[in-house]
């Protein structure tokens, strides 16, 4: 969703962005500035690079678009491809889709071979059944770190709308 790296809090953390869809105001949608918000709590020296894939629009010209119009798993793929050559050393994917898509796998696979964690959201369409399978690609995919969200109340291990499955971390 993008991340809003004028937020008072950051600090000049947001050294990069590389936009592949746009479409409405981060305000409306403050998932990746929140994400990015608690890595930079967490890590205060991390530099932040937001590759933003999701919009109902391809970006095009200038440092935070490309030419022509892509998917959105075809700019997942694309912007995984460029973390890589931007030397990122964690990548954090809040994101998945239905289905293994191919572009998507391998862009996750060189990564993890050059060296690069890359931590995943396990996805949030969980039955509220610890001991159901859910996938949502590509956090099941060996070279990812699945991650789900712990629950607060009654024991369980997993919150209520989080995926579980085996290949959770």
């Amino acid at each position: 969703s993008g991340v809003d790296k004028d937020h008072p809090l950051f600090g000049g953390a947001v050294v990069l962005q590389r936009w592949y869809k746009d479409g409405g105001a981060l305000h409306d949608n403050p998932h990746g500035t929140h994400v990015a918000g608690t890595v930079n709590m967490m890590a205060p020296d991390a530099e932040i690079v937001d590759y933003r894939v999701f919009g109902t629009n391809s970006v095009t010209g200038g440092e935070l678009g490309l030419n022509g119009y892509q998917s959105v798993n075809e700019s997942i793929a694309m912007a995984i491809d460029q973390a890589v050559k931007d030397g990122c050393h964690i990548l954090n994917m809040s994101l998945g889709t239905p289905s293994v898509d191919v572009p998507i796998k391998d862009a996750c696979e060189n990564a993890s071979k050059k060296g690069i964690i890359l931590v995943v959201a396990a996805g949030n369409e969980g039955d509220d059944n610890p001991m159901s399978v859910e996938l949502s690609y590509p956090a099941p995919f060996e070279c990812c770190m699945s991650i789900t969200s712990l629950a607060k109340k009654y024991g369980l291990p997993c919150a209520f709308f989080s995926n579980t499955n085996p290949e959770n971390d």
